[in-house]
């Protein structure tokens, strides 16, 4: 009984420390990827004028209802209309005469600008860089872009 007592104990402790340090994470402007957009894991806000190949924290311009489909296994993004979580894509291309940010995800049917346009410079809440990734595997999609 005493086993199961201390076995339950740590883990208690162990899932509020992680909590406690998720949150300061947060605070302090990181921010966790668990989508198959990018790779999963932890990218930073940085103090830098978008570029290609960094990343846009952004809602997604539109309304909601003139996106396809939004998958449901995650949260879901803030849009035009919608309140809710912000996107992270990264910066493909710039041209800023027309203040046009073209905005890409890893995966063939992201919600990004192939759906929605590019984006503009106020839409940018924040430009990241990723601290610590894990790449998934390529062959997880099939060449449709649909999850095997």
């Amino acid at each position: 009984m005493n086993a199961v007592l201390t076995f339950v104990r740590t883990i208690t402790v162990t899932l509020l420390v992680a909590v406690v340090c998720m949150a300061v994470i947060g605070v302090l402007g990181g921010r966790f990827n668990r989508t198959g957009s990018h790779p999963i894991g932890l990218y930073w806000i940085v103090e830098t004028e978008p570029k290609v190949g960094l990343y846009a924290q952004f809602c997604i311009p539109v309304p909601l209802a003139d996106l396809p489909p939004v998958d449901r296994v995650y949260i879901t993004p803030c849009t035009a209309d919608t309140p809710g979580h912000p996107v992270l894509k990264r910066i493909t291309q710039i041209d800023a005469e027309r203040d046009a940010y073209t905005v890409q995800g890893d995966h063939p049917r992201s919600l990004d600008s192939r759906v929605f346009g590019p984006i503009k410079r106020s839409d940018i809440s924040g430009v990241l860089k990723p601290i610590w990734t894990v790449r998934e595997r390529s062959s997880q999609f099939s060449n449709t872009g649909q999850s095997r």
